[in-house]
């Protein structure tokens, strides 16, 4: 009994005399930027009107958008309207070229 006390103490004694090593962590910490000299340069804040001007330029490049895409869609509109016109006269040319010969 007294060999397997002795060992397990000097199981214990020599575990704490390992080194243990503690898990690095490299996940960064957001904050303010630190230059050289040693002094924060802070990102100034976006102001009403900046947010305003913003979502101006977002609403008038979709606007521009749509209007493209509109246009567009008005050419390919009229564009079969004068193909089909123009098949519909091509089909009578041919019609009355049949009936001559």
């Amino acid at each position: 009994m007294k060999m397997i006390v002795v060992s397990a103490l000097m199981l214990l004694a020599s575990l704490q005399t390992m080194p243990v090593r503690a898990q690095e962590s490299f996940d960064t910490i957001e904050g303010e930027e630190l230059d050289i000299d040693g002094s924060f340069t802070k990102k100034p804040k976006r102001t009403q009107a900046d947010r305003l001007k913003d979502l101006r330029a977002k609403l008038e490049a979709r606007n521009e958008m749509m209007v493209r895409k509109k246009i567009e869609d008005a050419r390919m509109k009229n564009e079969l309207a004068l193909m089909r016109k123009l098949q519909k006269t091509f089909d009578e040319s041919m019609k009355r070229l049949d009936s001559i010969q």
